[in-house]
């Protein structure tokens, strides 16, 4: 079985908010599970590199009330791949002229980046605390693997890495040969985290010194982001960022294609295994050079394979869907 979990997390959140709506929702859960004292979100890192995408992460900071949680950013201004451009809401405003969704009052260039902010906040943290959320690319994660010592530790990282994170729960992989929202390469279904950024992932996926859980894109294929259910469950939150996503921008410009990937991820991370998830044997996880992804079980293995349970589908879907009914405006 996977590693146990105790009562509350310290949660460093990663995630490439500002293409898929999938990313929303996570973060909306976790904000829900801390403010019900489950978890304690320590740090957000962002990997997406478009500068729109890093003040939507400093705007959902101070709709949630966390101006103090310091967030990180990857270095640069790439316009990669935006399925859904809803970062385009740190533009709107209200009719007297004000940001409709404001900003923390912190700037964008004081911001530390992403690896530097992780290697602060594991430096400050107790050993074997941390458990690290991952559902964005691997890219943060990658350099903090290869950096030094500094100002806050004279670790190295995977030192840093091993002394400090309890377990890596990472949305990512596919572990099946085809899946409908993946493109297959070499005849294997390849998912997107790992695409993004292929050698990152192998970095991390290969070279990590703690637990890993892995929850793969297959397991979110049972769970659509259906667009009338989101207006109508977040309906009485309409200043929150779930419903704003859906009430701009239409369900064709949204698609069909949009899961709830990342919420699992998080809900995984702070209930572990029992009533919604099966754990694999332990084993290992191998990255091609063309990002499929391969699970051998192994004794010696640092690795788990997380899968929602057949049996728990229905009660899983009406859990996502729960969480509407809080914002941290209530």
């Amino acid at each position: 079985m996977c590693e146990s979990f105790s009562t509350k997390h310290d949660f460093i959140l990663d995630t490439d908010l500002g293409n898929c709506t999938d990313d929303i929702l996570a973060i909306h859960a976790a904000f829900y599970y801390q403010a019900q004292g489950k978890c304690n979100i320590k740090g957000i890192m962002q990997s997406r590199k478009l500068i729109q995408c890093k003040e939507l992460l400093d705007r959902f900071m101070h709709y949630y009330k966390a101006d103090s949680v310091p967030i990180g950013f990857a270095d640069g201004d790439e316009h990669s791949q935006i399925f859904i451009p809803y970062y385009k809401l740190v533009d709107k405003k209200n009719a007297d002229g004000s940001y409709f969704f404001p900003r923390t009052g912190i700037k964008l260039e004081d911001r530390l980046p992403s690896w530097k902010l992780y290697r602060k906040l594991l430096s400050e943290a107790e050993d074997n605390s941390i458990t690290i959320v991952c559902f964005g690319l691997f890219t943060n994660l990658g350099m903090l693997i290869d950096s030094g010592g500094d100002e806050y530790s004279s670790l190295d990282g995977l030192s840093l890495i091993a002394k400090k994170v309890k377990v890596l729960n990472l949305m990512g992989g596919c572990f099946v040969e085809s899946c409908p929202q993946f493109p297959e390469l070499d005849g294997h279904a390849v998912e997107y985290n790992i695409l993004g950024d292929v050698p990152m992932a192998k970095k991390v996926i290969e070279r990590w010194p703690t637990s890993i859980c892995i929850l793969p894109g297959e397991n979110a294929l049972d769970f659509p982001s259906v667009h009338e259910e989101v207006l109508a469950d977040y309906s009485n939150a309409k200043d929150g960022f779930m419903y704003q996503t859906y009430a701009n921008f239409s369900k064709s410009q949204i698609g069909d294609g949009q899961y709830w990937w990342d919420p699992i991820t998080v809900i995984h991370a702070v209930l572990g295994e029992g009533n919604y998830f099966d754990c694999s044997e332990q084993g290992k996880i191998s990255i091609s050079s063309s990002g499929v992804t391969n699970f051998s079980a192994q004794k010696d293995g640092n690795a788990h394979i997380i899968k929602i349970r057949s049996d728990s589908i229905a009660r899983f879907y009406d859990l996502l869907r729960s969480y509407s009914v809080w914002s941290p405006n209530n």
